[in-house]
C-alpha cells in the first residue's frame, strides 16, 4: 500500500495528476517543432542522415495543427550553414565561425 500512495500521492510520483496542456498548441510544440526539430531535419539532410522519425513529428505537429512551420523554422540558410560541407558544418558547431 505504500507504494501504490507513493506513487499516487508523492509530487513525483508516476500516477500524479499532471498539469500538461490539453491542446498542442503548446509552446513545446510550436517552439520546438521549428527551433529544434526542423534544424534537426535540415542537418540530417545536409550530412546525407535519414531523420524519418524527426521528420514524421514535423508532419505531425504540422497537420495537427493545420500550421506550416517553414516560415519560421532556424534553416541551414538562417543558420549561415546552407551550401557548406559535412566537415564544415561539424567545424562551425565546434569552434563558432
Amino acid at each position: 500500500m505504500g507504494t501504490i500512495q507513493k506513487l499516487s500521492y508523492n509530487i513525483d510520483g508516476a500516477y500524479v495528476d499532471n498539469k500538461a496542456t490539453g491542446t498542442l498548441d503548446h509552446k513545446y510544440v510550436t517552439e520546438d517543432t521549428p527551433t529544434g526539430l526542423m534544424p534537426i531535419s535540415a542537418l540530417g539532410t545536409a550530412a546525407g542522415v535519414p531523420t524519418p522519425a524527426t521528420d514524421a513529428l514535423v508532419r505531425i505537429a504540422q497537420t495537427l495543427l493545420g500550421r506550416d512551420f517553414a516560415a519560421e523554422a532556424r534553416t541551414l540558410e538562417r543558420m549561415g550553414l546552407a551550401g557548406r560541407d559535412v566537415e564544415a558544418i561539424r567545424k562551425i558547431i565546434r569552434h563558432g565561425f
